[in-house]
């Protein structure tokens, strides 16, 4: 970028061309006020505070939309500037009120601030006239007073700018102008998302988050920088307490990956953290019934009891589930307990049901099972194709990136089977049968063969095997493609000339590519893609799978599967075997263990002995309910380790009390493979403790001693054991997060991947072999059912329903349903339905919508009282691998049936 000289204040600077003399004085630490601006939003030159004098014009200049220029001349506080900004500040507070005493934004008011510095009582145009007050809207979340609007126009453009909702905008003129919304609706009933990004911007008290009101000013709260414990970005934030309470949270602008930005769920959803219903104390069951005891006894209990079933029936009786809601230091000891202790490798964790095809397929294709690029990169693509992903609202910080680069000039295409947000501002938008994916990305592989729009440079030096997929990628005439997936030949066609002519192109994929059968075939069909056109290994060009989970990319790469240990190194390897042995000074198991999958059904079949599951729901997660309550009730001891009673829980023949993510220390590995530091805010409550802690006191009561003192020490051995984690430490990541490979510490971190090698010299084509499997519908099941996640709420439901503007806005389970099916079938909208398959049913209600196709329903999973996996399909026959797929369950192609009650 050129790079432009410039005077400030008679100092001369060297900033890039194309900056404006706001940014530029403000990289140096030179104060300009202002009131209007938000680096997230687009320079608007509204408030007229951050006037500045350039010598040679004829006025003042507002500096937050000038940009600068070879030679020019800038000064910041000429007696004309403070004159001037003096003047118009007096005239923002001439209808503002005065009453900083018992105003909610004081210590945090913008305004507030700027007066101070500048000297400013706001007393000199009074008037007289009052306007507005407190507008009632039985939101439970934001608050909108309209007397302290400056009319600055922040909410508004947030709104629309980055989240593109529009659901506020100004109404009347002058003096009279507030912020409205459509004939002035509740913010519950429009488009609005309860983001809070209005309040995020806000520089006065007129809008703010009602949960935090009378609850403490920021000056008498304590303030936690730590990462968000829902989805898999790793959004930072910033948490509030007083008096071992969370009253707040928010997020600094500027901070990395999600830049001051947040969702409902981040932002509002932590009600559950001071929930009443919280575990605080061990449980055993006796004669039947959970009743409290002691830690040391819950300890000794458990001890004994798996001593007993490892003697009885050996190590690979037991089995264990970890999860990627827990820290990495946590998942790591569960996996070390599994293997040094009890002596088996029947270690896994929740994303796997998600995302087990991604680190299948990536690793084989590419050489790691990971997100090649940065968050911060999106924006900067050419072209992004969308593969089964409702990110706007699994993924919504990403979903604003996506949104910013089409702003910006990207070509999106959308592929999905139901219709998302994205839609809206997609190019092309491809709707393919359900379970049609494969011969979908295998169409959109042959054009770019046959048409040569292939990087024959890129395949030829980085990639093997291409000679290979030309002969086994299947063909298919126009109508036999058509009648498979849907889609005209016309039309993959048009999609994939766009994604092999650009320059760079970033494929992102969800649980819609990887929950099914050819969930293995699928990803590397996608790989197949990247590498066909050469979109890897450069910036802003890259694939991305979003794992659902805040640390499911943790997990995995914690060693919480049966295939790995820490950094992906294989349990079969004996040399990487050793090399653990010797860490953990005992032999460890030679052989593979089993996945969640193969538990359930070894625990249904009686192989399985006992189950400890670390913060995870199985009852609510995996397929087939019915078969996993079964499994659950067939096993000698369930040890359950969790937060709140969850369905799961409820088996448990021993309950363990766990803190929640603001209530320990440790880390997080977020989608970008970003290691963040989670930090303690308040206590757990009763007698709960941090999931680290509950192992190492259990494994030093079961003889095999863990004596860490804190997670650091945890991690300081985790960096020992695995190479592409060795530069990595809490000291490094203390302010910003850091990418692995990083192998040293002088290693900064690995922004995007594969930039001038592969793990394996060079990255292969796959191929999909088999054909793609659903259920298939018949008479009696004529609709395909699929399952997925909503903006509101999150996983099994557990957090996100006691949060009261998620449980607003998304009060009850809902099954979508189209117009013309609804239509045939005599439903309405808000009729309770039934829904069936061949394994159960479920009573909710009906949305009709045109997000979904004829003869397909969906239905979120996020709800306890319509556990929509009552009706899913696991794997075939219940039993083990299908091919070489990771066996993934049918969450998204089960046959049912949709009724009026």
């Amino acid at each position: 970028m050129k790079k432009i000289k410039l005077s400030i204040n008679n100092t001369t600077y060297e900033a890039n061309q194309g900056q404006t003399i706001l940014e530029v004085a403000r990289e140096h630490g030179i104060w300009i006020p202002t009131l209007c601006h938000d680096s997230r939003l687009e320079p608007y030159g509204g408030c007229r505070i951050c006037l500045v004098e350039v010598k040679g014009a004829r006025q003042l200049q507002v500096s937050c939309i000038t940009k600068i220029s070879e030679g020019m001349d800038v000064c910041t506080d000429s007696e004309n500037v403070q004159t001037t900004r003096k003047g118009v500040l007096d005239y923002i507070l001439s209808d503002h009120p005065l009453d900083c005493m018992t105003c909610e934004a004081t210590g945090c008011c913008e305004l507030q601030n700027v007066a101070y510095e500048m000297g400013i009582k706001g007393d000199a145009y009074r008037s007289n006239e009052k306007r507005g007050g407190i507008i009632p809207d039985r939101n439970a979340v934001i608050s909108r007073e309209t007397p302290k609007c400056i009319r600055c126009g922040r909410c508004v453009r947030i709104c629309g700018e980055v989240q593109q909702d529009h659901a506020i905008e100004f109404g009347g003129r002058g003096f009279k102008m507030w912020v409205a919304t459509p004939f002035g609706e509740s913010l519950l009933d429009g488009t609005c998302v309860l983001c809070g990004q209005c309040t995020s911007t806000c520089p006065t008290g007129a809008l703010l988050d009602k949960k935090s009101m009378n609850k403490g000013r920021v000056c008498q709260t304590k303030k936690v920088r730590t990462t968000c414990g829902y989805c898999s970005i790793g959004c930072q934030i910033d948490l509030y307490t007083l008096d071992e309470k969370i009253n707040k949270i928010s997020s600094e602008v500027g901070v990395v990956p999600n830049n001051g930005n947040l969702c409902t769920k981040g932002r509002y959803a932590y009600d559950f953290i001071n929930s009443p219903d919280r575990l605080e104390v061990p449980m055993v069951r006796k004669n039947g019934n959970l009743e409290k005891t002691s830690w040391e006894d819950a300890y000794k209990e458990i001890s004994r009891k798996l001593e007993e079933i490892k003697s009885k029936y050996g190590s690979d009786s037991i089995a264990f589930i970890s999860s990627g809601r827990c820290t990495n230091e946590e998942n790591y000891l569960l996996q070390k307990f599994a293997r040094a202790v009890i002596g088996t490798n029947n270690i896994d964790q929740s994303e796997t049901e998600c995302h087990l095809p991604t680190l299948i397929g990536l690793k084989d294709s590419l050489g790691f099972g990971t997100t090649s690029n940065s968050i911060a990169e999106i924006s900067t693509s050419d072209v992004i194709f969308v593969f089964g992903a409702n990110i706007t609202e699994a993924h919504p910080i990403i979903g604003l990136e996506i949104k910013r680069a089409v702003r910006n000039g990207a070509t999106l295409v959308v592929i999905d089977t139901r219709n998302t947000w994205l839609k809206k501002i997609a190019k092309i938008y491809l709707n393919p049968k359900p379970g049609s994916d494969t011969y979908l990305i295998n169409a959109l592989i042959n054009v770019i063969i046959t048409e040569n729009l292939y990087n024959e440079r890129f395949v030829e030096e980085r990639v093997t095997k291409f000679e290979n997929l030309k002969k086994t990628l299947p063909t298919l005439d126009e109508t036999k493609l058509k009648e498979l997936t849907g889609i005209t030949t016309k039309t993959i066609q048009e999609a994939a000339r766009i994604f092999a002519n650009a320059k760079k192109a970033t494929i992102f994929y969800g649980s819609g590519i990887t929950q099914h059968s050819t969930g293995v075939e699928n990803v590397q069909g996608l790989a197949n893609l990247t590498l066909l056109a050469g979109h890897i290994g450069k910036e802003g060009a890259g694939i991305y799978p979003l794992l659902g989970q805040n640390n499911g990319q943790g997990a995995f790469s914690m060693g919480a599967t049966p295939h790995y240990y820490t950094d992906f190194q294989s349990v079969t390897d004996s040399e990487i075997r050793s090399k653990f042995e010797k860490l953990y000074n005992v032999s460890l198991p030679k052989k593979e263990g089993l996945t969640i999958r193969e538990m359930v059904n070894n625990a249904y079949d009686g192989n399985i002995k006992a189950l400890f599951v670390m913060g995870s729901d199985i009852l609510m997660s995996e397929p087939d309910t019915t078969r996993v309550t079964e499994a659950l009730k067939n096993v000698e001891l369930l040890i359950a380790q969790d937060i709140f009673m969850s369905n799961t829980a409820q088996y448990a023949d021993i309950l363990l009390p766990a803190a929640c993510f603001a209530e320990k220390d440790g880390s997080f590995t977020n989608i970008e493979r970003r290691v963040q530091r989670v930090r303690k805010a308040t206590s757990p409550p009763g007698k709960a403790k941090a999931d680290w802690k509950i192992i190492t006191e259990l494994s030093t009561e079961m003889g095999y001693p863990m004596n860490y003192q804190s997670p650091r020490e945890v991690w300081e051995e985790i960096r020992e054991i695995s190479p592409n984690f060795a530069g990595v430490d809490y000291g490094r990541i203390e302010k910003v997060g850091i990418q692995w490979p990083c192998p040293d510490k002088k290693h900064p971190g690995t922004k995007f991947l594969y930039e001038d090698t592969f793990p394996n010299g060079k990255a292969a084509f796959s191929f999909a072999t088999r054909e793609p499997s659903l259920e298939k519908t018949d008479t009696s099941y004529p609709f395909t059912l699929s399952t997925g996640r909503t903006l509101f709420h999150f996983n099994t439901g557990s957090m996100t329903s006691r949060s009261i503007g998620s449980a607003q806005k998304q009060p009850y389970a809902f099954v979508e349903i189209s117009h013309e099916d609804a239509d045939n079938a005599n439903i309405k909208n808000g009729d309770m339905v039934k829904v069936t398959s061949k394994r159960g049913a479920l009573t909710l209600s009906a949305k009709i919508t045109k997000r979904v196709e004829p003869k397909q329903i969906w239905i979120p999973f996020h709800y306890v009282s319509a556990p929509v996996n009552l009706l899913t399909m696991g794997t075939e026959n219940g039993t083990g691998l299908e091919g070489d797929s990771g066996f993934m369950p049918r969450y998204k192609t089960c046959a049912a049936n949709i009724e009026r009650l």
